[in-house]
Parts: structure tokens; sequence; C-alpha cells
């Protein structure tokens, strides 16, 4: 791996991932999103420090699908209104016990998505060798009408149910909120990593992650209304990692997180053309002091379930007149690759057969 290009270039390290590797990568910084019943207390003793057990999610409703209808291994989601899921953000699995996920016996399997925004839970059940009852909470990137959302719920499922049937999941409305990234200056942050946790969870990390679009937003639906929940930036905005935060009890239209990055940004959409659609990529910003970058990723993840062509957005000073500095990827197990313009808009495709990725301007997308 070299240095950054004394030229002022931003190179951009890269860790290529997919399977079970790729989502843990991710979820770092993720783990459980609960929707709280009933606060349950531990049981009193004197002289003890009090605990209170972890509040249980209530899931929505599932029912199974026998073959030869339903896959058998497999779990589906239903949304109302005529939306349709169009890819898995995140899905954990949670053993059950009275009601209340086991926290610590935790499996990310968002990377065994398929092109259908289906879970393939088979290689789960050969790996695990499950029973009994478990919840999995998932959070779904869904299209409403042309326009994209976020749902996040949990469901409730018999391991040994999934040996002979699917799952299909229905998730709840409930309540909604739209996340907005500023800069110091007001201006909107496409591309930003956002943490979504209710403040009475037991432990960190527990935030589900979700990304602003082209306009800086996002909206999440499936909250649990009337809770205090707490939305923040867990991993800065490009070359600041300030994290900031804001308390919420949903619903509440809107949600503003503000980044301590001042100045002036230009900000350009490139996408990652992932082979599958489980697959995420960890961007790391420049190594070394010989010179300093030009351009960083507005978030160093790039996470699975969002599409073939995964947005993956950089930020530049805004200089008039200049020119934008070439961006370098060292991507793990492929050749090295070269935006050759990180302001202009462009297509980075990853090809496993060949291992390297073909750089193109956004023009020539077929």
């Amino acid at each position: 791996m070299s240095d950054p290009d004394p030229r002022g270039s931003g190179l951009l390290r890269s860790r290529w991932t997919d399977g079970a590797l790729a989502l843990s990568v991710l979820c770092l910084a993720a783990a459980a999103t609960y929707r709280l019943a009933p606060h349950e207390a531990a049981p009193k003793t004197p002289g003890a420090v009090q605990v209170d057990r972890p509040r249980a999610p209530a899931p929505c409703p599932s029912r199974t699908v026998p073959a030869p209808e339903g896959r058998p291994g497999f779990v589906g989601f239903d949304l109302p209104g005529g939306r349709r899921a169009t890819g898995i953000l995140g899905a954990r699995v949670f053993p059950e016990t009275q009601g209340t996920p086991e926290l610590a016996s935790s499996c990310d399997e968002a990377w065994a998505q398929t092109e259908a925004a289906e879970l393939d839970l088979r290689p789960w059940l050969a790996r695990e060798t499950p029973s009994g009852p478990h919840l999995l909470q998932f959070w779904l990137r869904v299209d409403d009408a042309g326009r994209e959302e976020v749902w996040t719920g949990w469901t409730h499922f018999v391991a040994s149910d999934l040996y002979h049937s699917a799952i299909r999941a229905a998730p709840r409305e409930d309540a909604s909120a739209t996340i907005e990234v500023r800069l110091a200056a007001g201006d909107p942050v496409p591309g930003a990593l956002v943490g979504l946790a209710p403040v009475s969870l037991p432990a960190r990390p527990a935030s589900v992650l979700v990304y602003t679009g082209a306009d800086g937003t996002c909206r999440v639906r499936g909250l649990t209304p009337d809770v205090d929940w707490v939305a923040h930036i867990p991993d800065g905005v490009g070359p600041s990692r300030g994290v900031a935060q804001s308390r919420f009890r949903p619903p509440k239209s809107r949600v503003v997180l503000t980044s301590e990055l001042t100045g002036r940004w230009t900000f350009a959409a490139h996408t990652f053309e992932l082979p599958l659609p489980g697959a995420s990529v960890e961007v790391a910003g420049p190594e070394g002091a010989e010179a300093l970058p030009s351009a960083w990723p507005v978030s160093r993840w790039v996470g699975p379930g969002r599409g073939p062509r995964t947005p993956f957005f950089v930020m530049t000073p805004r200089t008039p007149g200049a020119a934008g500095p070439p961006l370098d990827l060292a991507v793990y197990g492929f050749a090295a690759a070269r935006l050759p313009d990180a302001s202009a808009p462009s297509d980075a495709v990853f090809s496993t057969t060949t291992r390297r990725i073909e750089v193109r301007p956004a023009a020539a997308r077929r």
C-alpha cells in the first residue's frame, strides 16, 4: 500500500468483504433496536444493585408458508400499500427467552440476502442447528412509489419451522421520522451514516444503521412511538470524526444532526457495482503525513442491501475553478484503481472474475 499521492490526491484503503465477514465489519457499531414493551424489573434483593431486564421487542405479525408454496429456510417481507422491499440493510437473529432477545448470542445475517430482498437462512440452520423460539431484527430499504424509505422492526419465529417452511413477516408502519444531516454552514450531507436506537437499551453498540440520500435526509418507519430515541452520527462526516446526536420522541417530522465540520464542500455521487446483494466494503481514509488528502468519503462504511449499484459519496473542498483531485482505490483482493476526478460522478465496477475494478464516468452508464 503506497502513501497518498504527493500531488494531494486522496488515497482510500478499502477492504472487500462479503459473507459473514461483510456484515460483521459493517456492524461493529450496530446491534439491536427495540420496539419497547412494558419495563420488567429484576427481583429485588436487599443490598444488591438492581438491574432491569432488557425491554422486549413487540414483534410484527408473521406466518409460515409450507413447501412447495414457500421455500424452506427463507424469510420474506410483505409490506402494506403496495410497497416492496428492495434490500436488507441489516438483519440479526437472536434466541428468545420469555419474549426477550439473548443479546450475547446474536448472528448477523444480512449478508445472506437474495436479489429479491429475502433472507436465505439455510446457511444459518446448517451452521448453528438452532431450535426453539427466535427473534429476527431487521431494517429494510423500501420503495414507496419511487421514494426510498427505511423500515425497521422485529418478528418472531420458531427455528424448526424453517426446515419445512418459509417465514413471511409483515412489518408495521408505526411511527416515522425524517433524519437530516447538515454541515455547520447548513448544507445537507448525502451518504452520511446515521445510527438510531431507543435510549433505554442496556448497552452499546445498539444502533440500526441507515444512510442519508442525495438530499441529505432519510425517512425511517417502524420506530416505537412515545419512546425516546437517539439519532447520532457514529462515524462523523468526511475528515471530521466528531459525533453529533439528537434525542427525539416519535412521531416527529424531522430530526436534524449537525456536524462540526465547517467550510463549503462539493459532494459527488459515485457508485460501487458489487456482485452480491449482501456485500459490503470498508473504506479507510488516507494514512501518512507526507501530503494532506484532498478528498474524503462521507462515510467509511458501504453497507449491504443498498442495491447492485450502491451509492458512495465523496466530498472535496469547494474551490471555484479548481480541478477535482484523483482518488485511488486500493481494495483487498483486487487490482488498484483510480477515480480520475473525485468531484465528478463515476462508477467502480467490481469483477470477481478478473479481480479488477473498472472505473468509468457516470455518463457511460448503460
